[in-house]
């Protein structure tokens, strides 16, 4: 006997319904509508035991961990999809051995199986053939994005859907070895971060499918997954799905608009849709445009196959094309891809990997006693344009037919003495041909853990000595090291460095005019204590505020000012730093500084498409590699009704201007001159200043002897350089402090105080090497 769901229109609109519903709310408005949602006897129990929350909630503990299986497992279905058109058996001897091979095999236009070998165009092409997702919001700053998932692979008959979608622990795909699921589960992963993973939301999941091949039925099947609070009998939640009278609902239609967005976009006839309301992906990935992109790619290593990755709420820009509908269009293959040329953009935009690999070692070894086959890939990046991938605290990844399922972080590499370089470095471990028992030993169902056993510790072992016997990689540090050391100190002789310097030291910003008057300190007994910070934090302490919310006015900014125990350069030091937990800047706009002596001045700004009444949730806080847990707080910013503007010259205002960047226009020019420039040099001079406008030039001698003396000592280029730097900046601001006490301040035309001041700057420049070498 056929329900009211079974291929009716009612069946129909309730699916396209759910499909439009962008919060937990919406979807509780569309059950609303029926009767039949309110009788518990249509909801059955996930995996038809008697509980199941033992296992559904056994999965990843990240949520972007847990959205990559449904990745995977539209891959799978493609792939799947293909080998029944080509008539081969998923598990006789015609069947591809790897997922590799089954590319090369079913996908001859991808040569040699590698997307990398594909041109973008063909690239954007095969995607919309392949995987997409849509993202959208109910509000464009909402942390919590809805995410839709379209593969057009084989799909499944609404009669299949509870021994394939609806399963746990089937052998749907057992023994196959051209896709990735194995257990049977990785599905249920994304359940728990659902309707912002709040049970009483209803951690709500919605799934269409319709079957691709040729024993479909030709209708479409779904259903809606829900978890439920436990009943009075009962230990745990219970996920469950909606079956009335124990059928899957399912209607009839030629094609389905999966984002509804727009007509051209997310069109289906056949394979299947999944649907996360109001997912909480994480502080990382939430972000607009390139948010989840760009978390991905710890994920996934190298896809199968491309994904497009639509979100439909960034910033409109430009008259033509996706973007001025306010939609980025992306192309994402993993991390490999991202960081090699053209490896992902939109569809307007720049190549962000272009030109982001230095050199691309890799090494096979096929002689590791209990574990088989493994191949190890180092890529060395420049430092890159995306900030993402100069923060990522993991460095080394255990992946298998792409996907990661274990990973190293910078401590690791400390093993190998590459500690230093690791924001300009990744290391992959394919371990898709390991021995097969050696990978199940080595590696937890959930993709994120690698067991601590003997075994891991041999892999590890491995890895240890082809990151240190390597010549090629030692060469690459080394040049790395070079670079960096040349670069970061030919930076120091910029404006835009004296401005951070000065914007840093209150005698600085006397010094420069920018500041108060140094005020001497209160003496407490014993003289003055200096602060003392920890190198690892043990407290972040935020502002107190009422409800835990700060208001800031649409036109203006707010500061929160937090207590820390960090030291002052916990964030920005070489070797082992602090990473900033911190929120989109497109969701939130702020300023996020290094802790100073106890205190960290966070300064945020409204979005640029606030309203007035919006509250954006926002996570700031640190994270190390000693720290099990970040420190971290969540803070409400309320948009509030305008002021009156007020003075800006301080350097904060709505479009984000750092402090430094306004001094850097203040502050006075540094430049190198001879004994032949006129300005009356010899060997021994130091410097001279000029006024310029309304600032200064400080000219420093180049022929000086004290530093032709150190330069000629020294036969390293790259040193030398350094030595020029510390002389060009350290002469020259002693210079202008001395040029302003001895004749600006003086305001006199006293010519003895000139002569005072050629002298002090010649003693300066005889001494101030040697003191900087050694000090």
């Amino acid at each position: 006997m056929s329900g009211p769901f079974t291929n009716s229109d009612l069946s129909k609109q309730t699916a396209l319904d759910l499909l439009s519903a962008l919060s937990g709310e919406q979807v509780d408005t569309v059950l609303e509508s029926h009767s039949a949602f309110d009788k518990d006897e249509n909801w059955l129990i996930y995996g038809g035991g008697k509980k199941n929350w033992d296992r559904v909630n056994n999965q990843q503990s990240i949520a972007v961990g847990a959205l990559t299986e449904l990745i995977t497992n539209s891959i799978d279905a493609l792939l799947l999809r293909k080998a029944g058109e080509h008539g081969i058996g998923r598990r006789d001897n015609s069947t591809p051995q790897s997922m590799q091979e089954a590319v090369k095999r079913f996908y001859p236009e991808i040569p040699d199986g590698k997307l990398g070998n594909l041109s973008r165009k063909q690239r954007v092409k095969l995607a919309e053939e392949s995987v997409l997702i849509g993202i959208n919001r109910e509000r464009k700053n909402s942390i919590y994005p809805n995410y839709t998932i379209v593969d057009f692979g084989e799909g499944q008959n609404h009669s299949s859907f509870k021994r394939t979608f609806l399963s746990l622990g089937e052998d749907n795909k057992e023994g196959i070895p051209f896709v990735q699921g194995r257990y049977n589960m990785g599905s249920t992963g994304t359940i728990g971060f659902c309707t912002r993973a709040e049970l009483d939301r209803g951690m709500y999941k919605l799934i269409l499918s319709k079957r691709n091949a040729d024993d479909s039925d030709g209708l479409w099947g779904w259903t809606l997954i829900r978890v439920r609070p436990a009943k009075e009998t009962e230990s745990s939640p219970v996920a469950e799905y909606f079956c009335p009278d124990g059928k899957i609902p399912c209607f009839s239609s030629g094609e389905i608009r999966s984002f509804g967005n727009r007509s051209d976009i997310g069109v289906v006839r056949a394979g299947s849709i999944i649907k996360l309301y109001e997912y909480d992906v994480g502080p990382g990935a939430r972000g607009r445009d390139t948010g989840l992109t760009n978390a991905l790619t710890t994920s996934i290593m190298e896809s199968a196959l491309p994904i497009r990755i639509y979100d439909f709420d960034v910033q409109r820009r430009g008259n033509t094309g996706l973007r001025s509908e306010g939609i980025s269009a992306r192309i994402f293959t993993g991390m490999k891809g991202i960081l090699t040329p053209g490896g992902t953009s939109g569809d307007e935009e720049e190549d962000l990997g272009e030109g982001l690999v230095d050199v691309d070692i890799s090494e096979t070894r096929s002689d590791c006693p209990g574990l088989g086959k493994i191949h190890m890939k180092f890529m060395g990046i420049q430092l890159p344009k995306i900030d993402y991938f100069k923060n990522l605290r993991d460095r080394v990844f255990f992946t298998i037919n792409g996907q990661t399922h274990a990973r190293h972080g910078t401590v690791f590499l400390m093993k190998a003495g590459l500690e230093d370089i690791s924001s300009r470095m990744m290391v992959q471990i394919d371990c898709s041909e390991m021995d097969k028992s050696a990978r199940a030993v080595l590696f937890k169902a959930d993709r994120e853990r690698m067991a601590k056993v003997e075994k891991s510790k041999q892999l590890d072992d491995i890895v240890l000595d082809f990151l240190k016997g390597n010549r090629a990689i030692r060469e690459y540090a080394n040049k790395v090291r070079s670079q960096r050391s040349r670069e970061e100190k030919s930076d120091k002789i910029d404006k835009d460095f004296v401005a951070k310097l000065i914007s840093k030291y209150d005698d600085l910003r006397e010094l420069f005019n920018v500041g108060d008057r140094v005020k001497s300190p209160k003496q407490i007994p014993g003289g003055l204590k200096p602060f003392e910070g920890k190198p690892f934090p043990e407290v972040l302490k935020p502002p107190s505020l009422p409800d835990n919310t700060k208001s800031i006015p649409i036109n203006g900014r707010g500061v929160l000012v937090c207590d820390t125990d960090a030291n002052n350069d916990y964030l920005d030091r070489e070797h082992d730093p602090g990473i900033r937990i911190q929120p989109d800047p497109n969701d939130l706009p702020h300023r996020f500084p290094s802790p100073h002596n106890g205190k960290v001045r966070i300064t945020i700004f409204p979005p640029e498409d606030a309203t007035v009444g919006d509250t954006i949730s926002a996570l700031f806080g640190f994270m190390d590699s000693k720290k099990i847990e970040p420190l971290q707080f969540e803070v409400n910013v309320r948009i509030s009704e305008p002021v009156d503007q007020f003075d800006n010259s301080g350097g904060d205002s709505r479009t984000n201007v750092r402090p430094s960047a306004k001094l850097a226009s203040e502050v006075p020019d540094f430049r190198w001159a001879g004994v032949d420039d006129c300005l009356g040099f010899d060997e021994d001079s130091g410097a001279w200043v000029q006024r310029e406008g309304e600032g200064y030039v400080v000219w420093v001698n180049k022929d000086n002897r004290n530093l032709k003396h150190f330069l000629f000592k020294e036969g390293d280029e790259n040193e030398r350089k350094i030595i020029e730097d510390r002389f060009l900046i350290g002469v020259g601001i002693l210079a202008l402090a001395m040029y302003k006490r001895l004749i600006v301040d003086s305001d006199t035309d006293d010519e003895s105080r000139v002569d005072a001041f050629k002298m002090a700057a010649s003693g300066v420049a005889a001494h101030i090497l040697s003191l900087v070498s050694e000090l």
